[in-house]
């Protein structure tokens, strides 16, 4: 285990520092040595989600593999285990920004010194070399570190660095008016005058649940840096959204702060003429009394603030429940299935309590299994309404300590809303898109927003225009409509994938048919899986899936399918990066779901099973795991890595059919170069699985390597032969097994008949024809009769598996020159002539065919002289045989 920590009491640098080296060692922990500084604490309290640390005595020292120390030279400052660090049982790393020192004890393994104005600068730099993300909680943190460490950039230690490490954070979305909130100057008389007469006109309005607050001031001068009086009085009086009017020497100065994802001040200071940000913004306005000014504000907040957030905009729903006769081992296993830890208990429709699995295991524990699970559940359930504004829902979640709140309207359970749902709408969101003054009635989620410029450099117009279309149809028809999976992978990374799959919440068959009816298409319905395909007039097919929640009853058995909601639809799929969804309504169109931070992993290139048991219920994503991993470049995170090796150890393999494997692993040997993702198998150990006698043998990389030359070489001389390039690189697979095995494999596969009869072909005609491709062909038909019954397939394997130039040669002439020579003779040529129809055409017509190939026949007068020929000896009763 990596440890991170730093001195006791930590600072902005010096906590930022941790957060920086940590994604560089992902698989490490930070350890707060003692208490951070107020303001730190106030900045991470602020923000549960995202930052986690541990504190000095809440883990086992001795677990300590390395230890990585920032912000500090000075070993003894890092707490109660600096004996431990010291050791000579651990590696130790330093990264500091401080004048170097002169100290005795352990000298560092690495040690990472710049003279800059801040510890993070330095990594900032290492972060952006290596091409690792920063979400903007973090930058926003590392900001506040280089502002707080270069007194804003006015200190001398300021560097050049942590102005080009500051504008960086920036880019990755830290919020500078939140570091601006952080920072205060000394009040001189004039300030604290002015202060004190904006404060005793401090006013507010209400719209809604929001309170606005106003605070107005007259000087017959111009007084500089009053903006920063507006935080003292925000500190002052615990204020969100603050405007202030502020008349100096003729003028107005407009300057407005806010925290509301509601309130964009920026949009409000542009309209009256100024800018600025979400959060801060500011205008100079003349020719109007403040009084006017100040109405003209409070007119636009009133128009332009449409809606709060409610319970139904972050809800989840439909809700997954229990009945109050319902069994504690049925409610138990139904908890596992979905992964939940609370269940609503409805009586005869209503909500008559929530139970937990903790009551369940206890009642299970007694011996209670058959006991309806009335019994045990919690019938004093907080609930709210789905007009519930955010701010009170906030209040209901701090006030009762609850990890969910039941949205039920009239009796009626509509949706539920988890802690997390709460989190993230209050700070993904407030981050990554301040929102401003929204108008939109649908139903919200906290993630980014993809632009026409990212869909224009994938999609073609026809594509963009298809799901523009749709969304409109499903805002007309009341769906909620969703692109998933690997096409919102692929818009994020910029590859091309038109396969559509479209999930909508409610009935996903129903709007199978609106789409259909709308574009005149003809469409499927699998009514087992709620599943759709729509099959467009311009022979596009999209499918089209209801959002729902799928259980494995057995380890690989298909899944069981239970309508649900966009979030538990996501989170039931196999990877971070594919469990992602962009909303394609037209009022929120472009809208990405990232529930499992999968953007953050396609960025960081990291493949993240969603879940511990995935690869035991459905061992089929192994390989779509390295089908991804080595498609994209990406690397397994160790977990799944791990959880990899659990599974094919404990040769879960044996659950599912053989057809399954055979479908995945095909797709791995259809990718362009398949060669890494064969190499990751074995490594694996896990082709064991497929077959024993695959057990103990290496791989043949120098085999694969010229199978990708050959069909590189193949496709590269035009030669329009359709092939199917995974049968090759099979064969390769299988090139050190015996010909038994190779036949009890394709069995095993249930490899279809057509592609059987190739690989048999092949491997047994192999070595014969080998022998005899690796000297001089004499004549242009022997080398024809040959190879012209071996499949393309063949072909190129007998190519790439020898090392002999002749071989290669043969059957490259053989492609390129006569494989498709053909005879300008025919059938009616040879009826022409009185000679009845028979078997004898074919034959005619083959030695014809050598003669050409021997250049004997040059013209079709050539071909009819032969022709004569042959049919005269037929006609003479001379036998003709081959």
């Amino acid at each position: 285990m990596i440890v991170i920590t730093s001195h006791q009491k930590p600072d902005f640098d010096a906590v930022a520092s941790m957060v920086a080296v940590q994604k560089l060692f992902p698989d490490s922990i930070v350890v707060i040595a003692g208490v951070p500084e107020e303001n730190v604490a106030k900045f991470l309290n602020a923000f549960p989600q995202v930052f986690s640390f541990q504190s000095d005595d809440s883990f086992n020292p001795f677990d300590i593999d390395n230890a990585i120390v920032v912000d500090t030279q000075c070993l003894p400052s890092t707490g109660k285990f600096i004996e431990l660090i010291q050791s000579d049982a651990y590696e130790l790393h330093v990264y500091d920004h401080h004048p170097l020192k002169k100290h005795s004890g352990k000298k560092p393994a690495v040690f990472v010194h710049e003279n800059v104005g801040a510890t993070v600068t330095i990594l900032i730099k290492r972060l952006i070399a290596e091409g690792i993300n920063i979400r903007p909680e973090e930058a926003t943190l590392m900001l506040l570190a280089i502002y707080e460490e270069t007194g804003s950039f006015r200190y001398v230690s300021s560097t050049p660095d942590d102005l080009e490490a500051a504008a960086a954070l920036l880019r990755f979305g830290a919020d500078i008016a939140l570091v601006a909130d952080y920072f205060s100057q000394q009040l001189d008389l004039e300030h604290t005058r002015v202060l004190s007469q904006l404060l005793d006109s401090l006013e507010y309005i209400q719209i809604q649940s929001i309170k606005i607050y106003f605070v107005t001031a007259s000087l017959n001068y111009f007084l500089p840096n009053v903006s920063f009086l507006l935080h003292k009085i925000r500190e002052l009086e615990n204020i969100g959204i603050l405007f202030s009017f502020i008349e100096m020497a003729g003028k107005v100065y407009f300057i407005a702060r806010s925290n509301h994802q509601f309130i964009d001040v920026g949009a409000i200071a542009e309209y009256f003429g100024g800018g600025g940000h979400p959060t801060a913004a500011s205008a100079v306005l003349r020719d109007k009394p403040l009084a006017q000014i100040k109405d003209e504000v409070i007119a636009y907040l009133n128009a332009a603030v449409k809606k709060e957030y409610t319970a139904s905009d972050i809800m989840s729903y439909p809700v997954k429940f229990i009945t109050e006769d319902t069994s504690v081992e049925h409610a138990k296993q139904t908890m596992v299935k979905a992964n939940f830890n609370t269940l609503p208990v409805l009586k005869q429709g209503k909500l008559a309590g929530i139970v937990t699995r903790k009551d369940l295991d206890k009642a299970l524990f007694h011996q209670f299994a058959n006991s309806p699970v009335k019994l045990y559940m919690n019938t004093d359930v907080v609930t709210i309404k789905s007009d519930t504004p955010l701010s009170e829902i906030r209040e209901k979640f701090r006030e009762n300590n609850i990890g969910r709140l039941p949205v039920v309207d009239e009796d009626v359970l509509r949706g539920i809303i988890t802690r997390t749902d709460l989190f993230r709408i209050l700070h993904d969101d407030y981050l990554s898109d301040r929102g401003g003054l929204r108008e939109t009635s649908f139903r919200q989620y906290p993630f980014s927003k993809i632009s026409h410029k990212q869909f224009d450099k994938v999609l073609p117009k026809e594509i963009l225009s298809l799901l523009q279309t749709i969304g409109t149809l499903a805002d007309d028809y009341g769906f909620q409509a969703y692109v998933v999976g690997g096409f919102v992978r692929d818009v994020l990374l910029g590859y091309k994938n038109f396969d559509i799959d479209i999930v909508v919440e409610r009935d996903g068959i129903a709007f199978a048919q609106i789409i259909a009816n709308h574009f005149s298409a003809r469409y499927v319905v699998h009514q087992k899986f709620a599943t759709a395909v729509v099959a467009l007039p311009d022979g596009l097919h999209i499918d089209i899936a209801t959002a729902r929640l799928e259980y494995y009853a057995s380890p690989g058995a298909l899944p069981t399918i239970e309508l649900a909601s966009i979030k538990q639809d996501l989170a039931r799929r196999d990877f971070s990066i594919n469990a992602m969804a962009i909303k394609i309504n037209a009022s929120e169109f472009g809208s990405l779901i990232d529930f499992f931070n999968g953007q953050q992993d396609a960025k960081n290139k990291i493949i993240r099973v969603l879940h511990n048991l995935s690869f035991i219920e459905d061992p089929t994503r192994i390989f779509r795991a390295i089908r991804l991993e080595q498609r994209f470049g990406f690397h397994m995170d160790k977990n799944t890595e791990n959880l990899i090796k659990n599974a094919v150890h404990t040769q879960m393999f044996d659950t599912i059919g053989f057809d399954r494997i055979r479908d995945e692993l095909v797709s791995i040997l259809n990718e362009p170069k398949p060669l890494n993702a064969i190499q990751r198998m074995y490594e694996f150990d896990e082709l064991k699985c497929i077959d024993s006698s695959f057990q103990g043998k290496e791989l043949k990389k120098d085999l694969f390597v010229r199978i990708e030359d050959t069909i590189t070489w193949f496709q590269l001389s035009f030669l329009k032969k359709p092939f199917d390039r995974w049968i090759i690189y099979l064969m390769g697979m299988v090139a050190r097994l015996s010909y038994h095995d190779v036949k009890r494999i394709c069995s095993s596969l249930r490899i279809h008949t057509r592609h059987m009869k190739i690989i048999y072909q092949t491997f047994q005609h192999f070595h014969r024809i080998v022998h005899v491709l690796n000297r001089t062909m004499k004549k242009n038909s022997f080398l024809y009769r040959l190879l012209h019954d071996v499949p393309i397939e063949g072909l190129l394997y007998l190519m790439a598996y020898s090392n002999k130039e002749k071989v290669k040669e043969n059957i490259s002439y053989y492609l390129t020159h006569l494989a498709d020579v053909v005879v300008s003779v025919n059938g009616n040529d040879i009826k022409s002539l009185g000679l009845p129809p028979s078997h004898y055409y074919k034959k005619i017509l083959f030695f014809i065919l050598m003669e050409k190939l021997d250049g004997t026949l040059k013209t079709r007068k050539d071909e009819l002289q032969s022709l004569n020929k042959w049919v005269d000896a037929y006609k003479k009763k001379v036998i003709i045989s081959g």
